[in-house]
């Protein structure tokens, strides 16, 4: 895929910059043209993951066919994972290499007729390979309980003992059904500005239940399940 040669910018990154001008060494003022523009540093200032999912897994997966979205739904039956799986897989990955990070992208400029302008944003090499790699192992799992493990193992380190040899499928649930039993984590989630999970923004799965003792229990997507203001949640159940 090489993802470090895709250029984000007016995709899914929004990029600041200064630029300095020395027109009376350069003979603008004589041209009455602006040519010397120079810019300087150019940092990426945004960067909307939802859009990034939406443009790899465009590059990865050609669901306009009809052949791709036959081979979209036989999936789906066969190994229970479909493109909302796929694109869950690909938000997680990014997110595990903290893509909002300004550090992790390398901003291009080139000469124009008026001055520089801005080539293009790059994710840096060193971390676009390891996203492809993880994005390879990953699409390599083609069973839906190997997908969730192998993601909650990449986010976590290790696989929490309830969810050993767990099924899964997504469902979606009232709200106010889920119970966030990790009180204190979730007080602090409260407080975060989580605008980037906001219905607008975020159309994925929220998060990861299980069914005890008569109630959903939350297990991961704190941040993502408090967020929506929709009654409705997408979650994957897990279930033996």
């Amino acid at each position: 895929m090489n993802l470090d040669k895709i250029d984000l910018h007016y995709r899914c990154v929004d990029i600041d910059y200064h630029t300095e001008y020395d027109c009376e060494n350069n003979g603008c003022n004589d041209e009455g043209i602006c040519r010397c523009g120079s810019i300087y540093d150019a940092v990426v200032t945004d960067v909307n993951i939802s859009q990034m999912v939406n443009l790899i897994y465009d590059e990865l997966f050609d669901s306009s066919t009809i052949l791709g979205k036959r081979e979209d739904k036989l999936n789906q039956l066969l190994y229970g994972i479909g493109e909302d799986i796929n694109r869950y897989t690909i938000d997680r990955i990014l997110r595990k290499y903290k893509v909002w990070d300004s550090d992790n992208f390398e901003v291009e400029v080139c000469g124009g007729y008026y001055g520089q302008e801005i080539e293009g944003a790059f994710i840096i090499k060193n971390i676009s390979d390891k996203i492809e790699a993880e994005l390879e192992i990953a699409f390599s799992i083609e069973d839906l309980s190997g997908r969730v493990e192998y993601l909650l193992g990449l986010e976590y380190g290790s696989l929490l003992p309830e969810l050993e040899h767990c099924q899964y499928e997504i469902v979606e649930l009232d709200k106010s059904e889920i119970n966030f039993g990790a009180i204190d984590h979730h007080s602090k989630v409260k407080k975060k500005d989580l605008q980037f999970y906001s219905d607008k923004n975020y159309k994925g799965i929220r998060g990861l239940v299980t069914f005890t003792n008569g109630k959903y229990r939350l297990i991961d997507g704190y941040h993502r399940v408090h967020t929506t203001a929709g009654h409705k949640v997408k979650v994957l159940k897990a279930f033996k």
